[in-house]
């Protein structure tokens, strides 16, 4: 008998659309409806990330948030 991994050929993957590039690092961090590769879609700022434990955006225009930091230090107070 097959199992779920063997008869799917695909992993669904989910488009969230947030107010800011901001909002998509904190909910990217904190949202537990987000799960690592979702894509994260902010219209506002013409950036389309893939969520990640960093998130890094994929357009051509730089994301303020959205970049990797060779040391991370997690903001205070975003996650409960």
């Amino acid at each position: 008998m097959l199992t779920d991994g063997e008869r799917f050929a695909f992993e669904t993957r989910r488009h969230h659309a947030l107010a800011s590039t901001g909002n998509a690092y904190d909910a990217a961090q904190c949202d537990e409806a987000i799960k690592t590769g979702d894509t994260l879609i902010v219209f506002a700022e013409r950036v389309v990330a893939i969520a990640m434990a960093w998130p890094f955006a994929v357009t051509p225009r730089p994301a303020s948030r959205l970049r990797t930091r060779r040391r991370y230090r997690p903001p205070s107070g975003i996650c409960p």
